[in-house]
């Protein structure tokens, strides 16, 4: 018993205070859901709106189209090998009413590939299940076609010993600039969260109701090849539940370390993803719409969209 109680202090303040967060969370999907209220969601459509037109002016050139390019040093240390994180708000969150609006961008260089081999990765998505593990546990295209994308994924999140799944379906659209530049917009169609994940009574509950850790994502990419190789951004929106002022000044700096290596990940996985592209996954097997190519589903877990 004493051994127990030795690991559970060693946490630390912020620790518990995470755990209890998560308890509250996680407590609410079973005891009183939380749903999303329409002001919750009018300040997350308003917060997306103005986030599409900044997207809008790098494309246009009203502003520099990547964000490596909005610090001097940045592309250098990028060349180097380093990754760049940073929140876009605040300490990377915003409060809304009875919610939370997360937003951080992230950069990657590729060196010796090309544009046309980081898109085509990218929109492999029945492979998300080996490129993104162990979050991404499955993952199937859904439909296909020259600039549009839907897919399923199944993804969870461990913290601390807490398993919280979600079943998501996402859309992508790709806009090419110029033959170097491209940039993608993906968002949330569909989210669910699983109840009792990994057990043999889980199920998905509706939408807009449960935990309330997640409720809506969407993100841009932004692609640019030069410097002898690609240079991958992503700026990552979510939107959450609110944290609980009582416990917000001993959450927050966790919930933003959660974040940053979020983003981290995701940006090493599609760097390694790409490095490890073979010629022929690189061939009209990436491309083609989906009902051609047979599903790579692993989880019979996994729910049928």
């Amino acid at each position: 018993m004493k051994h127990h109680v030795k690991r559970f202090s060693g946490i630390g303040y912020a620790g518990r205070a995470l755990i209890m967060f998560l308890c509250f969370l996680l407590g609410a999907s079973h005891s009183h859901a939380a749903e999303l209220r329409k002001e919750t969601l009018d300040a997350w459509n308003q917060y997306v709106a103005a986030s599409q037109q900044h997207m809008r002016d790098r494309a246009d050139g009203a502003s520099p189209f990547l964000w490596t390019d909005e610090d001097p040093g940045r592309a250098q240390r990028l060349i180097q090998g380093g990754m760049e994180v940073a929140p876009i708000i605040n300490d990377g969150s915003k409060s809304v009413p009875h919610g939370l609006i997360h937003d951080w961008v992230g950069a990657v260089f590729i060196p010796k590939t090309s544009i046309d081999k980081v898109v085509g990765t990218v929109r492999d998505y029945d492979h998300y299940k080996q490129y993104f593990q162990p979050t991404v546990v499955d993952s199937r295209a859904l439909a296909h076609s020259e600039q549009d994308d839907q897919y399923a994924l199944r993804w969870v999140n461990k913290v601390l010993f807490v398993n919280a799944g979600v079943d998501a379906k996402c859309r992508t659209q790709y806009i090419r600039i110029d033959e170097h530049r491209r940039y993608a917009t993906s968002y949330s169609t569909d989210l669910q969260e699983i109840v009792k994940y990994g057990e043999s009574d889980e199920h998905d509950l509706a939408p807009d109701v449960g935990s309330g850790y997640v409720w809506r994502l969407y993100s841009f990419a932004r692609y640019q090849e030069r410097d002898g190789g690609v240079y991958v951004e992503i700026e990552a929106l979510a939107l959450t539940r609110d944290i609980p002022l009582s416990l917000r000044f001993l959450v927050s700096p966790e919930v933003k370390r959660l974040s940053r290596k979020s983003l981290s990940d995701s940006l090493q996985q599609t760097r390694a993803a790409v490095q490890g592209f073979t010629p022929a996954a690189d061939n009209a097997s990436a491309h083609d719409p989906a009902e051609n190519r047979a599903p790579h589903v692993g989880s019979q877990n996994f729910k049928q969209h």
